[in-house]
C-alpha cells in the first residue's frame, strides 16, 4: 500500500475501510463486512474454500481492550482472531485487572549497535533468572486468519486493526523498525519485523493453526543471538511477555533473545530468519566465527536437535523407548559448549522423565532439581515447566518412600 506513515492522520481512507462493529463492549469489530455481507463474495470464498479442500474460517475480528480496567473505552490492545475467539479472550481474568507492572528499576538502555540499529544493553549487572522486562502486547493475533487477498499484502487488514487504538498505543508499534524492503507496506513490514510468539494456552506446544504473534512496544526492540544472554517467555495467565537472564549479564552487554530454533544448523536459522522477519544475516559472536568453527558448531547444535526431535515426535503424545543416558550426556555438553541454556534444560526435563520410566531414579531427581531451577530463572515460578516439575518431584518422593523402581521396568 505505501512505504511510508501519514503524519498523525488516518490509516486508511473511507474506501479502504471495511470494518463494521459487531459487538459494543467489549468493542469487537469484523475485519472485513464483505466476508458476511457481500454475496457474491461469500460464494467466491467459499467455492474458493471447496476447491482447495480448506476447513471452513470464520471472518478475522479485532478485539479492543482497555490496559486500565477502569478506563473501559480506552483501547490500548487489539487482539485479532475469530468472533467466539475474541470473547473468549475478552472474558480471560487477566483483563479484569492492571497487570504486574515491569522492575521499578530498570537495568538496560536502548543504544546503538554496530551492525544491528538500536539494541537492549544492560545498565549493571543482571542476575540469572532476573526479570529484566514485561508488558502486554498493544498488538495480537492467530497466525492462520482468513484475510481476501485485496488487503492482505497492501497492508489495509493490519492498518484496519491498529485504526482503533488510542494514538499512544498505536504510535508505539508504528515507531518500531521496519526492515521490509521497498515496496512492502509500511505497518504490515513493522509487525513482520517485530512480532513475537505468544500463547492463548498454558500448554507450550503449538498445534497447527493455533500459533500466534504480538508486537510490543519495548520486547520487540530487543535483538536476536544464536545464544542469547536472556530469555522470551509469554505469560498467558497475565496476557504479557517476560524477559529474564539466561546468565550474569555485565554492565555494557547487549540483551538478546531467540527468534528461530537454536538448534538448527546456521544456514537454515538464517533463511529462516530473512524469511520470516527480514533478517539479512546473523552477526551474532556465533555466526561470526570462521566457517570451520561454524561447521563445528553445526554439529553440536544438530545434535541436540536430533535428540529433542525424537523426544518431541510430530503426531504423538507416546514419549519414546529407552535412549542410552550417554547420549544425553552428550547433547548436554554440546548444549553448555553452544551456550543455548533453554535447549539445556529442555535436555535435562526430558531425560528426567527417561530416567524415571527405565534408568535411575536418582539420576531422574538430580535431572529435575537441576531442570526446574533453569526454568524458574527463564519462564518465572508461574512457568508451565517450573509448575510440571514441582509435580514431578512430588512423584519422585512418593516412589522413592514406596521403594518403587522406575515405572517402565
Amino acid at each position: 500500500m505505501s512505504s511510508t506513515l501519514p503524519d498523525d492522520g488516518p490509516l486508511l481512507t473511507p474506501e479502504q475501510d471495511q470494518t463494521k462493529i459487531v459487538n459494543d463492549d467489549p468493542l469487537i469489530v469484523q475485519a472485513d463486512k464483505r466476508l458476511t455481507d457481500d454475496d457474491a463474495v461469500v460464494r467466491a470464498v467459499e467455492q474458493h474454500r471447496q476447491r482447495e479442500g480448506l476447513i471452513e474460517t470464520k471472518p478475522p475480528c479485532f478485539l479492543y481492550l482497555p490496559k486500565d480496567p477502569n478506563l473501559a473505552r480506552t483501547n490500548d490492545i487489539v487482539y485479532i482472531d475469530k468472533y467466539a475467539h475474541c470473547e473468549h479472550v475478552a472474558a480471560l481474568g487477566c483483563f479484569s485487572s492492571n497487570p504486574p507492572g515491569p522492575p521499578r528499576q530498570r537495568c538496560f538502555d536502548l543504544q546503538p549497535v554496530e551492525g544491528k540499529g538500536i539494541g537492549m544493553i544492560a545498565t549493571r549487572s543482571i542476575d540469572p533468572g532476573e526479570l529484566i522486562y514485561r508488558e502486554r502486547p498493544v498488538y495480537s493475533s492467530r497466525r492462520d486468519l482468513l484475510v481476501l487477498a485485496d488487503q492482505l499484502e497492501n497492508g489495509v487488514f493490519n492498518r484496519a486493526a491498529l485504526q482503533r487504538l488510542t494514538p499512544d498505543a498505536r504510535n508505539s508499534i508504528l515507531q518500531l523498525h521496519n526492515a521490509a524492503p521497498p515496496g512492502y507496506d509500511v505497518v504490515r513490514g513493522i509487525l513482520k519485523t517485530n512480532c513475537l510468539e505468544i500463547r492463548i494456552t498454558e500448554l507450550p506446544d503449538t498445534k497447527p493453526g493455533e500459533e500466534f504473534r504480538g508486537c510490543f512496544p519495548m520486547l520487540s526492540r530487543i535483538n536476536h543471538a544464536c545464544s542469547p544472554t536472556a530469555h522470551y517467555y509469554f505469560n498467558w495467565k497475565t496476557f504479557q511477555g517476560e524477559i529474564r537472564a539466561l546468565h550474569v549479564i555485565i554492565p555494557g552487554e547487549e540483551i538478546t533473545i531467540a527468534y528461530t530454533d537454536l538448534c538448527l544448523p546456521a544456514r537454515e536459522r538464517h533463511t529462516r530468519l530473512k524469511d520470516e522477519r527480514f533478517m539479512e544475516t546473523c552477526i551474532c559472536r556465533i555466526c561470526s566465527q570462521p566457517p570451520h568453527l561454524l561447521a563445528e558448531s553445526d554439529a553440536r547444535r544438530l545434535k541436540i536437535h536430533a535428540l529433542l526431535e525424537r523426544m518431541l515426535p510430530v503426531d504423538s503424545k507416546e514419549m519414546p523407548g529407552n535412549i542410552p543416558v550417554e547420549r544425553f550426556r552428550e547433547a548436554m555438553s554440546a548444549a553448555e559448549e553452544e551456550g543455548v541454556v533453554y535447549d539445556f534444560s529442555r535436555l535435562l526435563l526430558f531425560g528426567s522423565q527417561l530416567q524415571t520410566l527405565y534408568g535411575s531414579l536418582n539420576l531422574a531427581k538430580e535431572w529435575v532439581a537441576r531442570a526446574r531451577k533453569l526454568f524458574r530463572e527463564s519462564e518465572g515460578k508461574d512457568g508451565y515447566h517450573y509448575v510440571k516439575l514441582g509435580q514431578a518431584m512430588s512423584i519422585h518422593r512418593q516412589m522413592e518412600a514406596s521403594g518403587q523402581g522406575p515405572i517402565g521396568v
